[in-house]
């Protein structure tokens, strides 16, 4: 009788099991970038339950901050590196059922910022600055995210600048307003020099903060 009440035990829990294993694999986790988040931007994902409607997932986490954009797709934010684990619950016939998925959360680099093909560094002319009016953004890695400059801030040192104070100047907008570009073209000579900081960006919904670039006037 107990050799039984064991094998039916046994076949109870191996039939939990393979039902489990097997809705697993009917889960989708759709990240474009497999199992890596990043941190200080969102991370778009999409998450398909064979058969099963999107209104009866649940997703949360402890490690993750998640935002529910419509149907399948969420946003998911890592604030520290390491791994992040997800729990999906789906409700199937009275049942409930959780999945765990796991990612890797990597820190985001700074991106890189540029006035056209110039650096922080380089020096160009006034019609090379006039030609390059946009700051440029760059991710130093190779993933397709929303990007553009927000704001920023610049100050515009005179060659001789013990004399004076720096000029400062504010801009909403990724690039130079024309006030900014009149007043290079008809006073700036060569040996001025600017400092861009403050500079904001917008990566996949997330403002960054970058690192301020330096330009000379030759």
């Amino acid at each position: 009788m107990r050799l039984l009440h064991f094998r039916a035990l046994v076949l109870c829990l191996f039939t939990f099991f393979l039902n489990t294993f097997l809705f697993a694999q009917n889960v989708v986790v759709f990240n474009k970038y497999y199992n890596i988040l990043y941190t200080r931007t969102g991370n778009d994902i999409n998450i398909f339950i064979k058969e099963h409607n999107y209104k009866l997932i649940s997703v949360e986490s402890n490690d993750l901050r998640i935002e529910h954009v419509s149907g399948t797709e969420y946003i998911l934010f890592g604030e520290k590196t390491g791994k992040a684990l997800m729990l999906i619950t789906v409700k199937k016939k009275h049942k409930i059922k959780k999945i765990e998925y796991y990612f890797d959360v990597k820190d985001f680099p700074s991106p890189f910022i540029s006035i056209g093909k110039y650096k922080s560094g380089d020096s160009l002319n006034i019609a090379e600055f006039i030609n390059n009016h946009c700051l440029d953004i760059k991710l130093l890695f190779d993933i397709q995210l929303s990007q553009y400059i927000k704001n920023y801030k610049i100050l515009y040192f005179r060659k001789d600048s013990s004399a004076s104070q720096p000029l400062r100047f504010e801009i909403n907008r990724q690039c130079f307003t024309p006030e900014f570009l009149s007043f290079v073209q008809s006073t700036a000579k060569a040996g001025d020099y600017l400092l861009i900081y403050d500079i904001i960006a917008s990566v996949s919904y997330t403002p960054i903060v970058c690192n301020p670039i330096q330009i000379f006037i030759k």
